[in-house]
């Protein structure tokens, strides 16, 4: 397994598992995912952050994140690991890389929203140092 920058023949599949991860809707008639274009455009951008983790599989997990150079802030979008890997800390690894990228693009501060009913998103982001914040959702922050 090996974690890296997305590419654009990548915008396919990570689009395809993010329409499959609950957590990622914001309403009942609503993907919370991400179009194909915008995936696309956020893998060519310098401020995005789009990361795979690969194995003989193809992905087995992605991490986006886009960085405010006028703030100097990241917001950590999504984070995903498929089913049969989940628990074995690719996740994190993703979560680090992005932590070291972020630092790399100049961010000062890098948060995140998490559903309070996502507790493996919580406990990835609570890994990594993240602090909680709100109450309904978690606001998660850390200074870089």
């Amino acid at each position: 397994m090996f974690i890296e920058h997305a590419k654009e023949t990548d915008v396919i599949e990570i689009h395809q598992l993010g329409l499959r991860e609950q957590y990622f809707s914001i309403s009942d008639d609503r993907s919370g995912f991400w179009p194909e274009d915008t995936v696309k455009k956020m893998i060519k951008s310098e401020n995005s952050l789009v990361i795979v983790a690969r194995d003989h599989d193809g992905i087995i997990g992605f991490g986006i994140a886009n960085y405010v150079p006028d703030t100097r802030q990241v917001l950590f979008q999504n984070i995903y690991t498929k089913h049969a890997y989940r628990q074995s800390g690719i996740a994190s690894q993703i979560g680090e890389f992005i932590l070291k990228e972020a630092k790399e693009l100049g961010a000062t501060y890098i948060y995140c929203l998490v559903d309070v009913e996502n507790s493996p998103s919580l406990k990835t982001m609570k890994k990594l140092n993240f602090c909680e914040g709100h109450s309904h959702f978690f606001w998660l922050g850390k200074t870089l």
